[in-house]
C-alpha cells in the first residue's frame, strides 16, 4: 500500500465511519441473501462503474434487481433480497458505492465468502483489500440481534479509484 493511500485513510476514517451503518436499515424487505451472492452482485454494481466514479452504478443496480429508490436517503433497494446500495459522497474522500445485506450467515462465514474481493488486511476502516486498479474495499458488519445468531447488517463500500 503506497504512503499517499495510507495517508488519505487515516484521514477519510472518522468521515467513513460516521456514515457505515446509516444505510443498515433494510428489515422485512425480502430474503437474506448468501454471501457469495452478496459478493457477486457488488462487483456487478460497484467495480463496474468504480472507473467511471459510480455514474452508471444505478443502472447496474436495476440489471441485478435493485430498482426501490428511497428518496430521502438516496439508498435503492431490492424488493426480493434484502439488500441496499447508495453512491456516498464522504467529506474528504470522494465517492463511494456501498452495499448493505442482511443475513444470518456469521461475519466469519461471509469474510470467507469475500476473497474474490481480494486479501483484507487491517486499516483505520475497518478490514480492507485493495483490488486490481488501486481501488480499496471496506468490510464493516453489525449485529443487529441479541445473540450469536445476528441477523448481522454487513457493509462493503467500494472507495473512488485512487492514485
Amino acid at each position: 500500500m503506497s504512503a499517499k493511500l495510507k495517508v488519505w485513510l487515516l484521514a477519510a476514517g472518522a468521515a467513513f465511519l460516521a456514515t457505515n451503518t446509516s444505510q443498515a436499515q433494510t428489515t422485512d424487505l425480502g430474503a437474506m441473501i448468501d454471501a457469495d451472492r452478496a459478493a457477486s452482485v457488488f462487483l456487478s454494481v460497484c467495480k463496474e462503474s468504480a472507473d467511471r466514479d459510480f455514474a452508471d452504478a444505478e443502472a447496474a443496480m436495476a440489471q441485478v434487481g435493485v430498482t426501490k429508490k428511497n428518496a430521502e436517503t438516496g439508498s435503492v433497494y431490492s424488493e426480493t433480497e434484502d439488500l441496499s446500495f447508495r453512491i456516498v459522497e464522504g467529506p474528504g474522500m470522494g465517492k463511494s458505492c456501498s452495499m448493505v445485506f442482511i443475513t444470518r450467515d456469521s461475519p466469519e462465514l461471509v469474510a470467507g465468502a469475500l476473497p474474490i474481493l481480494g486479501p483484507f488486511q487491517d486499516s483505520p476502516l475497518g478490514p480492507m483489500s485493495i483490488l486490481e486498479g488501486n481501488i480499496p474495499v471496506v468490510y464493516v458488519f453489525q449485529n443487529l440481534g441479541s445473540g450469536a445468531d445476528g441477523p448481522f447488517a454487513h457493509n462493503l463500500r467500494m472507495l473512488s479509484v485512487r492514485e
